[in-house]
């Protein structure tokens, strides 16, 4: 699985794509879309992940067909959460991609109502295999990150080095992430995507 933020003002989408692409995730979840960079990723994408839905500005697509596709209500105004599940050889997994409001210094109040009301969703979820993708604009270590547990990053159980992820030419923080419920992570890692002020976040993930 891979998420980006593919980035609103990216004039080459394409050849962002393409970096991630080439690690061959059966899963791609993309935030910041627009009606041009989505077209560009559709077209992009056709062949080897021809299944997708797209709700606002999110949008998963995957080489396995999509079921249950939903927009999920984060409470700012409009639609960046969305909620689709996969099948598996071993059962279906449910994914939320996401891409919560932004944050700056002493000013994370809707950054932290949009973390709440996804946190309450994916808590509600009963499903047994879960995953969470996107631009979340917070880190581990901020405290309000632990109201996403028991969701396991998957980063810290199988990543190698900090795995940051923006500023993409320098990363310093990680905001974007793979978190995960009922399954066991293989691999973790991020790639540098050309065009994106964000590196991409991708994990190996078993579902038995």
């Amino acid at each position: 699985m891979a998420t980006l933020n593919l980035g609103a003002g990216n004039v080459e989408p394409e050849e962002t794509l393409l970096a991630v692409t080439a690690t061959d995730p059966d899963v791609l979840v993309l935030q910041e879309l627009t009606g041009v960079n989505q077209l560009a990723a559709t077209k992009a994408l056709k062949h080897a992940w021809p299944h997708y839905t797209v709700s606002g500005t999110v949008g998963v697509w995957s080489k396995v067909p999509l079921s249950d596709a939903a927009p999920v209500d984060i409470g700012i105004g409009w639609t960046r959460a969305l909620r689709v599940t996969v099948p598996t050889a071993d059962g279906p997994v449910r994914i939320y991609a996401a891409h919560l409001a932004s944050a700056r210094p002493a000013a994370t109040s809707a950054r932290d109502r949009t973390l709440s009301a996804l946190a309450k969703v994916v808590a509600a979820d009963d499903s047994p295999r879960l995953l969470l993708a996107g631009d979340l604009n917070t880190t581990t270590t901020d405290r309000e990150f632990r109201e996403l547990a028991p969701l396991k990053d998957t980063q810290e159980e199988a990543g190698s080095g900090f795995g940051f992820t923006w500023p993409s030419r320098i990363p310093l923080i990680r905001p974007d992430h793979i978190l995960q419920r009922g399954m066991a992570t293989e691999r973790s890692w991020v790639v540098r995507a050309p065009g994106s002020d964000h590196r991409a976040a991708l994990a190996e993930l078993d579902t038995a």
